[in-house]
């Protein structure tokens, strides 16, 4: 099922909202890739996905899109699966063909007991 997914998504450049198991597989499967926490920077700052990068804000997001390859897979979550919806309308218009949303967002992912660095983080 897992190597299925990666094919699917990497022939049809589509968004995928997929679940806390099948994101994990991709993420860990997939070499060219951007992890992006799209939540306020106080709960990115307390915990996250290990090796996320913090774009809670448009004007984060704008700066990383000019630095970051466009090619690459984008793996955006945010803390329930809500604010990844106007993320997506940013990606898209930056011309990002593959996006891969966590459902549920961190909530989910934290109570089905995927990796969470809890290291504080401050910038």
């Amino acid at each position: 099922m897992k190597t299925y997914l990666v094919l699917l998504f990497l022939v049809t450049s589509q968004i995928f909202k997929i679940s806390s198991s099948e994101f994990y597989d991709m993420l860990n499967d997939c070499e060219n890739s951007v992890l992006l926490d799209v939540r306020i920077y106080e709960d990115y700052c307390e915990s996250r996905i290990p090796g996320a990068i913090w774009a809670g804000q448009k004007v984060i997001l704008d700066s990383l899109l000019k630095q970051l390859d466009k090619n690459s897979t984008f793996f955006i979550y945010c803390e329930m699966g809500e604010r990844t919806k106007d993320v997506v309308k940013i990606l898209r218009k930056a011309k990002i063909k593959n996006i891969i949303e966590l459902s549920g967002g961190f909530e989910t992912w934290k109570k089905e007991n995927f990796p969470v660095d809890e290291e504080r983080q401050v910038f």
